[in-house]
């Protein structure tokens, strides 16, 4: 999916937008991505956006990941059709960072879309994390900061970038 939508520069498929759309194209998703993030919902445990851009490298939240992936891709298509939902590939093929692409597209920031898709889910928005154009969940932490890889965070504990 991420070839059919170009890699060129800044224009790329970010991983939770490529494999939300393959879980969405499944028959069913299964129970394996289902329950993780049902349970993630109730809990407001889903994972921050701007971490779900680079990929999941934590084990433990492969379900949630996928699932998360997949209802996040379902409400892009819910909220707008199908035909709008191309046209965010379209965009993003066209070179246009997928950020960029969801504000053209659907009129939200990346950090509105989270607030849009959290308030759908009976949550309350999330306080922004700092900017950032690619992270990857981590299993990792140093002192009490999550590392993020891929994402340079200031922090007293030292959490870096990678």
């Amino acid at each position: 999916l991420t070839k059919a939508a170009g890699e060129r520069g800044l224009g790329q498929v970010p991983s939770w937008l490529d494999e939300g759309t393959a879980v969405y194209a499944q028959t069913e998703p299964g129970d394996g991505c289902l329950d993780p993030f049902e349970l993630a919902a109730i809990t407001d445990q889903l994972i921050p956006f701007r971490m779900m851009i680079g990929g999941n490298t934590n084990p433990n939240k492969v379900g949630l990941y996928y699932g998360q992936s997949y209802q996040m891709v379902r409400f892009l298509i819910e909220t707008s059709g199908e035909a709008e939902f191309a046209r965010l590939f379209a965009t993003i093929k066209e070179g246009t960072r997928f950020d960029r692409a969801i504000e053209i597209v659907y009129g939200w920031t990346l950090d509105e879309f989270e607030s849009e898709f959290r308030g759908h889910h009976g949550l309350s928005p999330r306080m922004p994390l700092p900017s950032a154009s690619r992270g990857v969940i981590n299993s990792s932490s140093k002192g009490t900061a999550t590392q993020i890889v891929g994402l340079s965070i200031k922090s007293s504990c030292n959490a870096g970038s990678a």
